[in-house]
């Protein structure tokens, strides 16, 4: 078990007044005080080796109190989502599982790893938030257990690398993220952001113990995507 609470940053604190929205990034004033955010987290999980592969298991569950978040407030702007405050939310719940295994094969000369975890993150208490571009409405209600923006549920990561002579190794790693909501449906009322994978290649060459090259290929099928909306 773990607690843990940050201050309000200053630019939180000096954009806090809704009767005085402000355009980040900005000048700030004082404006009225923000409530400190408090974490409190459950986590448990094992470990263990079966043969040559390792393994991990742990379960998670973090509430924020008073979690702050920046929420746009209607200037007649249509589409102008920079002016607004931040302001306590009341809680956040974030839980999930995170699972690993590793190892190794062919004499050690082949080394892998794959990665999965899950998050549920919500909003644990109603709110209104403003957005003039949600098709659902400019001003939405979000309720207790609705999901968090920008926050993909499933999360897999995976690599191989594979050592040819004692100086060259060539390797890939790949990761894939669920779908999403975008900024400004935290009540969900629209589809989500599509998922994505991407892959990438990398080697290395040890010339000696003192000079080593290397090249990577990053997103090497020229994946088109999108992390936020």
């Amino acid at each position: 078990y773990s607690e843990s609470s940050r201050a309000p940053t200053p630019s939180e604190l000096a954009c806090s007044n809704k009767a005085h929205p402000c355009a980040l990034p900005n000048s700030f004033l004082s404006d009225p005080p923000l409530d400190k955010v408090v974490s409190k987290t459950w986590e448990a999980g094992l470990r263990g080796q079966f043969n040559s592969i390792n393994w991990t298991a742990g379960v998670f569950h973090t509430v924020n109190k008073d979690d702050i978040i920046f929420i746009p407030v209607d200037e007649g702007v249509p589409g102008n989502l920079n002016n607004g405050f931040f302001d306590n939310v009341g809680e956040t719940q974030r839980q999930g599982v995170e699972l690993g295994l590793n190892g190794l094969l062919n004499q050690d000369k082949l080394s892998w790893f794959a990665n999965y975890s899950y998050v549920d993150a919500t909003f644990e208490d109603g709110f209104a938030v403003f957005n003039a571009n949600n098709p659902a409405g400019a001003t939405t209600n979000v309720s207790s257990g609705d999901s968090m923006p920008s926050i993909p549920e499933h999360n897999v990561k995976l690599g191989v690398d594979y050592a040819f002579t004692s100086a060259f190794t060539l390797g890939f790693d790949a990761s894939y993220h669920s779908s999403q909501y975008y900024r400004g449906d935290e009540a969900n009322n629209n589809a989500k952001i599509s998922g994505y994978t991407l892959v990438n290649l990398h080697g290395r060459y040890n010339l000696n113990k003192n000079v080593e090259f290397f090249a990577k290929v990053d997103n090497v099928f020229d994946s088109h995507y999108e992390t936020f909306g």
